[in-house]
């Protein structure tokens, strides 16, 4: 999952030289899932290369993979923002499934 998330932004030209931090176990709206660090750069091809740090969540619910990525210019953005989108996925909520609902 952390190779895909990483892929998909090498291939939007958002990032490069991918440094792993850390990868382990999360509940995530109540399943069963991953958390994931990593730092990368973006710029090269001229434009401005800027160092990033990036936090996600992942998990699997109903056949399907639900990915919420956080990433931010590592100086200053990513320590000023995490708790914010922390404080989003630990407010992740699931629909109720229609059977489970009546």
């Amino acid at each position: 999952i952390v190779e895909l998330v990483q892929g998909t932004l090498a291939k939007a030209r958002q990032g490069g030289d991918f440094v792993p931090i850390s990868v382990e176990p999360a509940k995530i709206a109540g399943q069963d899932g991953i958390r994931f660090e990593f730092q990368f750069g973006t710029g090269g091809d001229g434009g401005i290369e800027t160092d990033r740090h990036a936090l996600g969540y992942a998990f699997e619910y109903e056949k399907r993979l639900y990915v919420i990525l956080f990433h931010a210019a590592e100086i200053h953005f990513f320590l000023l923002l995490r708790p914010a989108a922390e404080a989003i996925v630990a407010s992740a909520r699931l629909p109720q499934t229609r059977t489970a609902a009546r």
